[in-house]
C-alpha cells in the first residue's frame, strides 16, 4: 500500500473468499453466523488497514457471509416476483396496480393476499406502481411478506422448476443473523471513512446480492457522502438496465423516496464460463451477452451514463442548484485499455477534471500496471485491487481472475494479462515459500 501511495494510486484491499454452490454442506444459522463472524473480524481488520490511508476502498464478497444456497433461494422468489410482475404491467406505462399484481402472485404464492401482504405497497389498490416500487417493497427486510413466500404453486404457468426452491423461514433467520455482521462491518468502515465496494457475483445470487447492497445503501451512503458501492456487470444482458433503474431508485422521485448517495463500480464481468456452464446444464437462457462487440457497447453506455449524471450535477451546482443530481461515486474498473482511453475522452467531453473525487479507475495488482501508472501520472484518481489471504485461497483466486478475464477480453491485451498476471501469481507463491 506504501508503494502504491508512493506512486499516487490507492488501494483496495480484497480478502480473496468467496464460496459458489459446489462448496461444502449448506450450514445451520449458528454454524453460518459463526462463519460470518469471523468473516466480520477479517474485515474488520481490512477496514483498519485501509484507513491508514484515507479514502482507500475494500471488496466484500456476500458469498463470505450469506450461505450461497440462502442467495440462490432468495434470487429464485425475487425473480418470480419479477415474472409475476412483468406477466400484468402495461406495456407502454411499464406500471400495473397492487390489486392486479397481487392475482398475479397469488397464482404463485397462494397465500398472498392484497390486504393482509401488500397494504404498504402503492397508497390503494388501483394507486400505479412500477418495478421500482415493487422491488423496493419485495426485500428480505419486509417482515410483512415473509410468511406468503414460504409456499409456491409448482403448477403455475409462471412458476418455472429452474426457479426453485425458493425461500423458508430458516433462509430468512440465517439472512437477519449475518446480515447484522453486514451492518457492523459497513458502520465499521462509514467509522474509519474507508468505502466498501460490494462485488458482483453469480446471475444465480445477485438479487438478493442487490437486495442486501441496496439495503445496505439505504442506511449508509448519506448526502455526498458514499461508503457502500455496488457492482454493475457488463457482459450480462441486462446490466445496463439494472445500473439505469438502481441509480433512479437512489434518486428522489418525488415519491417519498428522498434518495441516497448512489456508489457504483462498474465492470465487464468475471464469471463467464461459470455462467454460460450452468445455463446449458440447467436449460435455461444464457444471461451474458451474445458478443464481445455487445458487452464493450454495454460497458461505455454505462460510464456515458454516469459521466452525463456527473455533468448535470455540475451544472446544477453551477446554478445554485445543487440538488441530489450530486449522490453519486462511481469506479471504472477495466483492464481494457480502450474502455480506459474511451472513460479518459468523455471526461474531457463532458467537462469532468481528472482528479474528479466523484470517478476512479481500478485495476487488480498485477494487471495492466502500465495503464494504471500512466492514469496516476496525468492526475486520475487510481486504485489497484490487492488481494490477500491464505495461499490457498489466493492463489486459486487470481487464476479464476485470469481465466475469467481471458474469457472477456480479446486480442493482444489478454496476452499481455496473462503474462502479467502469472508473474504475479509466481511472485506471491515465491513469497510463500
Amino acid at each position: 500500500m506504501s508503494k502504491l501511495k508512493n506512486r499516487n494510486m490507492g488501494s483496495i484491499l480484497d480478502l480473496a473468499i468467496e464460496a459458489d454452490m459446489e462448496s461444502e454442506a449448506e450450514p445451520t444459522t449458528t454454524k453460518a453466523k459463526e462463519t460470518s463472524s469471523h468473516i466480520l473480524s477479517l474485515m474488520k481488520e481490512s477496514v483498519d488497514i485501509a484507513s491508514e490511508n484515507p479514502g482507500s476502498f475494500i471488496a466484500a464478497k456476500v458469498t463470505a457471509y450469506v450461505p450461497p444456497a440462502i442467495l440462490l433461494r432468495w434470487t429464485n422468489s425475487l425473480r418470480l416476483v419479477q415474472e409475476s410482475f412483468n406477466a400484468v404491467k402495461d406495456a407502454t406505462t411499464q406500471k400495473t396496480t397492487r390489486s392486479a399484481l397481487a392475482q398475479a402472485l397469488s397464482k404463485v404464492f397462494p397465500t398472498m393476499t392484497a390486504t393482509t401482504h401488500l397494504s404498504g405497497l402503492g397508497a390503494t389498490d388501483s394507486s400505479p406502481i412500477d418495478w421500482i416500487d415493487v422491488s423496493n417493497y419485495f426485500s428480505f427486510t419486509n417482515l410483512k411478506i415473509r410468511p406468503a413466500m414460504f409456499q409456491v404453486n409448482s403448477n403455475s404457468t409462471t412458476t418455472n422448476k429452474l426457479l426453485q426452491p425458493i425461500t423458508d423461514a430458516a433462509d430468512f433467520a440465517t439472512l437477519d443473523a449475518v446480515f447484522a455482521d453486514l451492518q457492523a462491518l459497513m458502520a465499521h468502515a462509514d467509522a474509519k471513512n474507508v468505502k466498501v465496494m460490494v462485488d458482483a457475483e453469480q446471475t444465480y445470487f445477485q438479487r438478493a446480492i442487490d437486495d442486501i447492497a441496496l439495503t445496505l445503501s439505504r442506511t449508509f451512503n448519506k448526502k455526498n457522502n458514499v461508503v457502500v458501492f455496488n457492482t454493475y456487470q457488463m457482459y450480462l444482458k441486462d446490466g445496463f438496465q439494472r445500473l439505469v433503474t438502481d441509480w433512479t431508485r437512489a434518486h428522489s422521485r418525488g415519491d417519498g423516496n428522498d434518495g441516497w448517495s448512489f456508489g457504483v463500480k462498474i465492470v465487464r464481468g468475471a464469471y463467464m464460463t461459470s455462467e454460460r456452464d450452468r445455463a446449458k446444464q440447467l436449460g435455461y437462457a444464457d444471461p451474458i451477452n451474445a458478443t464481445i462487440a455487445d458487452t464493450h457497447a454495454s460497458y461505455n453506455a454505462a460510464i456515458d451514463f454516469l459521466l452525463q449524471r456527473l455533468a448535470a450535477a455540475a451544472a446544477a451546482t453551477a446554478n445554485g442548484d445543487g440538488g441530489s443530481e450530486q449522490k453519486l461515486e462511481f469506479v471504472v474498473a477495466s483492464h481494457n485499455k480502450a474502455s480506459v482511453a474511451k472513460t479518459v475522452a468523455a471526461m474531457q467531453k463532458y467537462g469532468v477534471a481528472p482528479g474528479n473525487p466523484q470517478i476512479s479507475f481500478a485495476q487488480l495488482m498485477g494487471m495492466q500496471d502500465g495503464t494504471s501508472y500512466a492514469l496516476a501520472a496525468n492526475g486520475y484518481r487510481c486504485f489497484k485491487y490487492v488481494p490477500y489471504g491464505p495461499i490457498e485461497d489466493t492463489i486459486p483466486y487470481l487464476l479464476r481472475r485470469a481465466q475469467e478475464n481471458s474469457s472477456v477480453l480479446s486480442g493482444g491485451a489478454v496476452e499481455e494479462d496473462k503474462k502479467e498476471l502469472v508473474a504475479e501469481i509466481s511472485r506471491r507463491a515465491a513469497a510463500s515459500c
